[in-house]
């Protein structure tokens, strides 16, 4: 069965796309589309760049400690408020854990990879609101 991907970022290649969904649908005489807003790779670098960039001014705090932090704080808060399901699974496991058990709970749970586009810039919004040092150069 033939397919097509792709990626629109930009009005040059939302053109580009819609010339090629129509050559795809003049050879096939059938589509069936789904648009995501799932998050990018660049929306994924950007998050390891404010990881990185806490790393180096927390030297207390090893890699990991960080990303269990920000997935804690910034990602589970922002993934409750849009998912009921999501909330009720992080209730019934963070009850009665300590500080330390939930963060290291965060091991377990895909916070930042299931999150769209707009979840992953409200988490970076965030981080770089606590963290006034982190820059995102373009």
């Amino acid at each position: 069965m033939p397919s097509i991907r792709g990626k629109i970022n930009s009005r040059e290649s939302l053109t580009a796309w819609c010339e090629k969904l129509v050559d795809f649908w003049c050879d096939n005489k059938y589509i069936q589309v789904t648009a995501t807003d799932r998050r990018s790779l660049d929306a994924n670098a950007a998050i390891r760049v404010c990881y990185k960039q806490i790393q180096e001014h927390r030297e207390d705090m090893t890699a990991k400690d960080i990303e269990r932090h920000c997935k804690l704080y910034y990602g589970v808060p922002i993934r409750r408020k849009n998912c009921k399901i999501e909330d009720y699974v992080y209730r019934r496991v963070f009850d009665g854990l300590t500080e330390e058990q939930k963060l290291k709970t965060m091991d377990c749970f895909a916070v930042t990879s299931v999150m769209s586009t707009t979840e992953a810039t409200e988490m970076i919004d965030c981080m770089m609101q606590d963290f006034s040092f982190i820059t995102l150069e373009p």
